[in-house]
């Protein structure tokens, strides 16, 4: 019907222009247009698909790549040993530091304990290699975050014992040791969070002593220290052996607990 009418249109306009010499054949043009119009609108759709199919694909790709770097810090780091199905990865320090800042800026303290460890570990590295090399600087960056976390409430327990053992034993020349503010940060350690790392070390310098850590910081009391040390072996550190060693070398402070 359509055609009829425009058919129709054309005989009473007169002969067309254009190079069409009858009104059938410029219906067949508009046809042949139509159908190049159709063509044309088919292939731009085949394109976008094609186009939203490839940027699903990269999205999921980034997304993969995203989820191996994070388990870059679990396996590498942490020397964590991937599951059965899961992706082995090479080490990549630098993706580990990316994203443990990203989760430490973000406020996590596990994150920022972590991420002290690998700058600290860094550093360790670059000392072995270049004795004279001054690396204060990148030292204090790590010391930073464990200060943040060690800052936090609550406190994290490798924070403060981590800062506690730099402390103590010092950084090469680059860190001076400070046997009081060491113990302080042990101790809270132990007696806040129940660290039994820390628990031990406050628990055994109570009972032995330390040359290095002033005497009146040290709790004078022998069941404290005992019981310290009683606690870490009780959350299964194998520290056992250590208890008993203890109590054969000083005899006359056990005997004291019964009192």
């Amino acid at each position: 019907q359509q055609e009829k009418t425009t058919l129709s249109m054309i005989d009473e306009a007169g002969k067309p222009t254009g190079g069409a010499s009858s009104a059938e054949e410029v219906l067949a043009e508009l046809k042949q247009s139509r159908k190049e119009n159709l063509r044309r609108r088919n292939e731009k759709q085949r394109e976008n698909k094609q186009k939203s199919r490839s940027t699903k694909w990269k999205s999921k790709e980034k997304k993969e790549k995203n989820e191996n770097l994070i388990n870059i810090t679990r396996y590498q780091v942490n020397k964590i040993t991937p599951k059965d199905g899961e992706p082995k990865l090479e080490k990549n320090e630098a993706a580990a530091i990316r994203w443990f800042s990203l989760a430490a800026k973000q406020g996590s303290t596990d994150a920022m304990v972590q991420l002290g460890n690998v700058l600290l570990h860094r550093v360790e590295t670059e000392k072995r290699q270049f004795k004279n090399k001054d690396v204060r600087g990148k030292l204090k960056e790590a010391l930073d975050w464990y200060e943040k976390a060690a800052a936090h409430d609550p406190p994290h327990p490798d924070a403060l014992y981590n800062l506690g053992l730099l402390y103590y034993e010092g950084f090469h020349d680059s860190l001076e040791i400070d046997p009081a503010r060491s113990f302080l940060l042990i101790k809270t350690a132990a007696d806040v969070c129940n660290d039994p790392s820390a628990l031990f070390f406050v628990g055994h310098i109570g009972l032995q002593g330390d040359e290095k850590i002033p005497k009146k910081i040290i709790p004078d009391d022998i069941k404290y220290a005992w019981n310290c040390v009683k606690s870490a072996a009780d959350q299964g550190m194998k520290m056992r052996h250590t208890v008993a060693m203890l109590t054969c070398l000083i005899p006359a402070h056990f005997t004291s607990l019964n009192h």
